[in-house]
């Protein structure tokens, strides 16, 4: 903790708030996201009611902002392409569900919001590496975090996620195939 705030310090001001406003953001984006997912996961209504859609689209009109914030940052900063390419392509991707989704489709989308989780380790990371404490025990600490964290919930909610994508894939050709007989 006493590295984070020496971090704090040596970082200017409106950057440290830029690594706290984040980690703030999207922690509660990953906590709608796991209540979402568990919801959904286990609830008698499924993946169809899990979460109320119009509070659906604002978590994803709020990650959509986000990622449109994060695309500024990687720019200003000077991400790898990759690093644009995620924040576009995701903001991009959870801005088309939350216009044309379904609630199943609102559901799932913001279910896949859980993998914010990461977010306040990962911040803390940033914070650290920018204040050249990349190095410290604190720093790798957050990356065993990231790690943890990617192993216990990112994983899992992939995994699950993946599986329903599978379900709907071999539902969809099975109608496909009634149709055609």
């Amino acid at each position: 903790m006493a590295t984070l705030v020496r971090a704090l310090k040596l970082v200017p001001p409106a950057e440290s708030l830029s690594f706290i406003f984040f980690a703030v953001l999207k922690s509660a984006l990953a906590g709608a996201g796991l209540q979402t997912f568990f919801a959904g996961a286990t609830g008698s209504g499924g993946w169809t009611s899990a979460i109320e859609v119009s509070r659906g689209r604002k978590w994803l009109w709020l990650y959509v902002a986000m990622q449109g914030i994060d695309t500024w940052q990687a720019l200003r900063q000077r991400y790898g392409w990759s690093s644009l390419l995620h924040h576009f392509a995701t903001g991009c991707g959870l801005a088309v569900d939350a216009l044309f989704g379904s609630n199943r489709t609102i559901t799932l989308a913001v279910a896949s919001l859980s993998n914010e989780a990461v977010a306040p380790f990962y911040q803390a990371f940033g914070l650290l590496k920018a204040a050249n404490l990349g190095e410290t025990s604190a720093a790798k600490r957050c990356v065993q975090a990231v790690v943890a964290i990617t192993v216990a919930v990112r994983l899992p909610v992939a995994l699950s996620l993946g599986l329903v994508a599978a379900k709907d894939l071999a539902a969809f050709a099975a109608r496909r195939r009634c149709q055609s007989e």
